[in-house]
């Protein structure tokens, strides 16, 4: 196993903590979702279809870090972005995030890998969704950047680091996800 990725299986195993909803972890940092903020069992649904983890999937929540938000990416119920960190997810280059729309969350928007973080809600539009901006480091990339994935009308692009892919400024738009304290109103769904 490289540096790079013991360090990620070392992180994501001391991620593992639990709190009441709404009480920042002292472990992670991260509040557990409240009921009251999202509809968690749709959602993991929808994250375990999308993820198509390998193996007990009952697992999949208690192994990794998933970490969800509101994404406020059209007029209309907000889309939600979710960031997953475990051991058999994260490699050198990062996670993976997928997005979900907003009013039907069992439909994939996007799936982002590799996806570090903060992820960004940009300002700019395409096909009337706003912009994402994925933090780009690592697996290889010696100066980091943050990439600008589009929708085209069906979903957005799903690798940051691909030629071609806009770069916008670090602090351009709004944090949705983020390290704890980063981002107003992201959870830890488990």
């Amino acid at each position: 196993m490289n540096a790079a990725r013991a360090a990620t299986a070392l992180l994501a195993l001391w991620l593992t903590g639990s709190a009441p909803p709404g009480t920042p972890n002292p472990q992670t940092g991260y509040a557990d979702c409240a009921p009251s903020q999202i509809d968690a069992p749709r959602l993991r649904r929808a994250i375990l279809a999308a993820a198509r983890p390998r193996g007990d999937t009952r697992r999949f929540f208690a192994d990794n870090v998933v970490v969800v938000a509101p994404a406020p990416l059209r007029d209309g119920p907000p889309d939600m972005l979710a960031y997953v960190a475990g051991p058999s997810i994260c490699g050198s280059g990062g996670c993976n995030a997928y997005l979900f729309e907003g009013g039907a969350p069992d439909r994939v928007l996007g799936r982002i890998t590799p996806a570090r973080l903060p992820i960004r809600v940009l300002d700019s539009i395409h096909e009337g969704r706003r912009d994402i901006g994925v933090t780009v480091n690592g697996g290889g990339v010696r100066q980091g950047y943050v990439g600008t994935l589009r929708f085209d009308g069906k979903a957005y692009a799903g690798n940051p680091t691909l030629a071609g892919v806009a770069r916008a400024p670090a602090d351009a738009g709004t944090a949705v996800i983020g390290l704890p304290g980063q981002a107003a109103g992201q959870c830890r769904l488990r």
